[in-house]
């Protein structure tokens, strides 16, 4: 299978690897030639995670976060993480509510249990 990578200072070049093979994988074989750690790969020109799968002729491109979509996705991983650290301390009927600011800074409220007059506090802001 031909599989034609790309990524961040680093110029296109051609591989064949095994049907079947992870973009990991390939990213173990040029990882020393990365200037910063990658987080996310376009497939195809589709995003993918770094344990995707390939199953025929693609082209892989390596992101890092000079691009706006690697880091979306890690600050959308963050908020995930502490979302569920939240509720393993406040319990499952805890609401978090997450917005961004204009500095892409990150402002979260809790509130311990979910009531109708709590939620109509935070819709009221």
């Amino acid at each position: 299978m031909k599989i034609t990578v790309k990524g961040p200072k680093l110029n296109s070049e051609t591989i064949d690897v095994k049907e079947g093979t992870k973009v990991s994988d390939i990213l173990k074989e040029y990882s020393d030639r990365m200037p910063y750690p990658i987080y996310l790969s376009k497939v195809n020109n589709c995003y993918r995670y770094l344990g995707h799968i390939l199953r025929h002729d693609s082209t892989v491109e390596f992101l890092d976060f000079s691009t706006q979509a690697a880091w979306v996705v890690y600050q959308n991983s963050l908020e995930l993480l502490y979302m569920k650290a939240v509720h393993d301390a406040c319990g499952k009927d805890a609401l978090v509510t997450i917005s961004n600011s204009l500095n892409k800074v990150l402002y979260a409220y809790i509130i311990p249990s979910v009531d109708e007059s709590a939620v109509k506090k935070i819709e009221e802001r």
